[in-house]
């Protein structure tokens, strides 16, 4: 047995302790007790931490306790609490703090994060806002193929499509092989990463291939790398298949995630459409009910009706008592509007049909007195605008109609000029007059736009729908369904009435104000035929006559000794790079470096300057932008060619920008007849090129504009008179025939010629 603990202590001297000790306490009990007058001692007891405002607390929470608490909050706030105190930023500084809170918030069914994705990335993807390229704070949409929440330019700015990549695939035959792509349609819309049987389905059409631009130019980079050694073919097989299954991996994982992320947003909306159509079911039950009942037909022309049943929550007593009062106040204009289109009578059917074809028949050479008396009127009133340049391209057409309107009112010279207008005579004054006036500008481009007009009862900011004036009168039809501003357009009579001869127009009342917005208007909604508020014209232009600038006249270009002249493409890029960080945009970066990469090709012998740089030289310079990363420095251009296609799918080509590799796509499948100097892309003119050049904070880009494209002097001049005449009017440089005038040699202001000055209405795109 081992030895008791107190075994081994030094013995106690029990005298001295009885010594020391003092004297025992009397057991008689004192009396008085604690002094008069003083209170009682208080027990302390701890209570709870208080939290007071500027007062740190005292007790210290465990790291791993709020751990524990963030892993139950949701995900959106762990953004925040990062940003807190260093306390919370440490202790979501551990993969396992955002793991935790994904699998509490989604459960474990969610798919993991991606090979080499962080797990606060993985949840900035799925709960985070706004554009991670331009910083567009409404931005949501996650583009899984790429790992980016983009707006819907920068996924078109940072994206190649297949149909753009024909030369890289030459160059590069299996590079898209190895790279994820996306599924978009013709709009540019995103569908899917990839093609595979997914839960849910997208309507579009026109599917094409897109690629990251990123991606594209890291994978040019490991080929090159790769083939800088001689491979066999099976090296060069093995190395591809390898890439390839990485890529099929990456695409399967990309695919669960977004399947995962787009079935709740199905089911979510499937169950919205549920209780929409409930909604519509208790509230036609409820209207019939009523004394005399509200059919569904009546309903459906009520505008509150049709904002109740768009909410997306159960019906309720609560709902129907809110819209009832809102019902019976259109109830008498419904009616009316159901009775009219359901005429019974025959032969009142009979009568409004014959009433229509014969104001058609009468009307349809535009012949009648009344037409040629209000043909007149219009000739008048163009012959007074037509001088006018204070009025804007977009504005012209309306304030036109609108003085033809004002005057026939108002005069009483004309014998039965009083009569009443229809908007079929303003489409007639629109198509015979107003049109081929338009149509005489010296620019088609100018031309196009001053006949389109917007819808005002269009009020969707995505969607710049713009129509012709006579399609954009037919439009407004639509806007009829309901009771409102626009009830006037809906077709009259019983629905064998829309097959009549003629149109809409021949039965609404031409008014002062039509419905018709030039583009720089507000649509909101409602249009009010009889405001006298005054026309709201855009700004109107400069007036003032400003010469005809020759921005590179008696200059010339300072070539570079690794850059032969014959290299279109390097001396392009060479001229655009120089202007990197300047905080010049890229469209005056495109026309400066084409333009040095031509100066440059016609200093060559005659033989090789007689003819333009070789389309080949376009792909190279695609193939270029891609490899060095510069996917800005030629993107945003329109093809100018397609100002008046009929076709929509050659017109967006006009008038939206496109990247550089699909402007070339477009220009080799559409324009291959066409000569690519002149009529590849608008870019900007050379007055609008000095204009920006001499704005407040572009010193630096006006600094590397005067090194590249130096001033000649006096001398040069004379010795250059015999070079001139090699440059060709399709160089862009100056027209044909003519010798550019010598500037002193200080003077570093473009050379202008008065005797080309033109009223100045506004800068005209010009090509290279």
């Amino acid at each position: 047995m081992s030895p008791p603990p107190f075994e081994g202590l030094p013995p106690v001297n029990m005298e001295a302790l009885q010594l020391s000790a003092p004297a025992p306490a009397s057991l008689k009990r004192k009396l008085g007790g604690r002094p008069k007058g003083s209170a009682p001692k208080r027990i302390k007891v701890k209570g709870p931490t208080k939290l007071r405002k500027g007062k740190p607390v005292a007790a210290e929470v465990p790291l791993d306790v709020w751990q524990m608490i963030l892993s139950y909050c949701p995900q959106k706030f762990l953004f925040k609490a990062r940003q807190i105190n260093k306390s919370f930023q440490h202790a979501l500084s551990y993969e396992s703090a955002w793991r935790k809170n994904r699998i509490q918030n989604y459960g474990p069914d969610m798919p993991d994060p991606l090979p080499g994705m962080k797990e606060w990335e993985y949840a900035r993807l799925i709960e985070g806002m706004g554009c991670m390229d331009c910083g567009n704070k409404k931005t949501r949409k996650c583009y899984w193929a790429f790992q980016k929440r983009w707006c819907a330019k920068c996924l078109e700015k940072n994206t190649l499509s297949e149909s753009g990549a024909g030369n890289i695939k030459e160059k590069y035959p299996k590079l898209l092989d190895c790279i994820p792509y996306a599924v978009v349609d013709s709009y540019r819309h995103y569908e899917s990463a990839g093609y595979y049987t997914r839960t849910w389905n997208r309507a579009g059409h026109g599917r094409q291939e897109v690629y990251q631009n990123t991606a594209v130019t890291y994978m040019m980079g490991e080929i090159d790398a790769f083939f800088k050694k001689e491979r066999s073919e099976e090296e060069q097989e093995t190395w591809f298949a390898e890439r390839i299954t990485l890529k099929l991996d990456l695409m399967e994982r990309i695919q669960n995630i977004e399947d995962w992320v787009e079935l709740p947003k199905r089911d979510k909306r499937t169950e919205g459409q549920r209780l929409k159509a409930e909604r519509v079911a208790f509230f036609e039950e409820k209207a019939m009910s009523l004394t005399p009942p509200l059919t569904p037909e009546m309903l459906h022309l009520i505008p509150a009706y049709g904002r109740a049943i768009d909410i997306a929550k159960p019906p309720s007593e609560r709902s129907w008592k809110a819209l009832l009062p809102k019902l019976e106040a259109d109830r008498a204009a419904a009616a009316s509007m159901v009775s009219t289109r359901n005429l019974g009578d025959d032969d009142a059917n009979d009568r409004l049909r014959k009433s229509r074809i014969d104001l058609y028949y009468e009307r349809r050479h535009n012949d009648s007195i009344q037409q040629v008396q209000l043909l007149q009127l219009a000739d008048e009133v163009l012959g007074d605008f037509l001088d006018d340049n204070s009025i804007d391209d977009q504005d012209f057409a309306l304030l036109v109609l609108r003085e033809v309107w004002s005057r026939h009112y108002e005069s009483d010279i004309i014998p039965d000029l009083n009569a009443r207008l229809l908007l079929d005579d303003a489409i007639m004054v629109f198509k015979k007059k107003i049109c081929p006036a338009i149509d005489q500008w010296d620019d088609t481009v100018r031309s196009k736009k001053a006949k389109l007009f917007k819808c005002p009862g269009c009020t969707r900011t995505d969607v710049n729908a713009k129509y012709d004036f006579e399609d954009l009168i037919a439009h407004l039809s639509k806007h009829s369904r309901k009771l409102g501003d626009f009830i006037t357009f809906r077709k009259p009579g019983p629905e064998v009435m829309d097959q009549v001869l003629g149109g809409i127009g021949l039965v609404v009342e031409w008014t002062r104000n039509l419905p018709v917005l030039a583009t720089h208007q507000t649509a909101t909604g409602k249009w009010d035929p009889h405001d006298e508020t005054p026309y709201q014209s855009a700004q109107p232009p400069s007036t003032e006559d400003k010469p005809a600038i020759r921005l590179f006249d008696n200059r010339y270009t300072v070539g570079t000794q690794h850059i032969p002249r014959d290299r279109f493409a390097a001396n392009a890029m060479y001229a655009a790079r120089e202007f990197q960080g300047t905080g010049l945009h890229a469209k005056y970066k495109t026309l400066l470096g084409l333009k040095y990469a031509l100066f440059q090709w016609y200093k060559q012998p005659q033989t090789e300057a007689s003819r333009e740089p070789p389309r080949e030289q376009l792909d190279e310079i695609n193939i270029r932008l891609m490899k060095d990363g510069e996917y800005d420095l030629f993107h945003g251009f329109r093809c100018p060619n397609c100002v008046d296609a009929s076709l929509s799918r050659l017109r967006k080509f006009a008038e939206k920008d496109q990247s550089f590799s699909d402007l070339l796509a477009h220009f080799k499948a559409t324009h291959s007849n066409e000569n690519w100097v002149t009529a590849f892309m608008a870019l900007p003119s050379e007055e609008e090129l000095w204009e920006k050049l001499n704005e407040e904070g572009q010193e630096d880009a006006l600094e590397v504009f005067q090194k590249i494209f130096p001033i000649r002097k006096r001398s040069q001049v004379y010795r250059m008179i015999e070079f001139e005449k090699t440059f060709h009017f399709h160089a862009g440089i100056w027209p044909e025939g003519y010798r550019p005038p010598v500037a002193p040699v200080e003077s570093l202001a473009p050379v202008s010629s008065s005797a080309s000055a033109t009223p100045y209405r506004a800068p005209v795109a010009r090509m290279i």
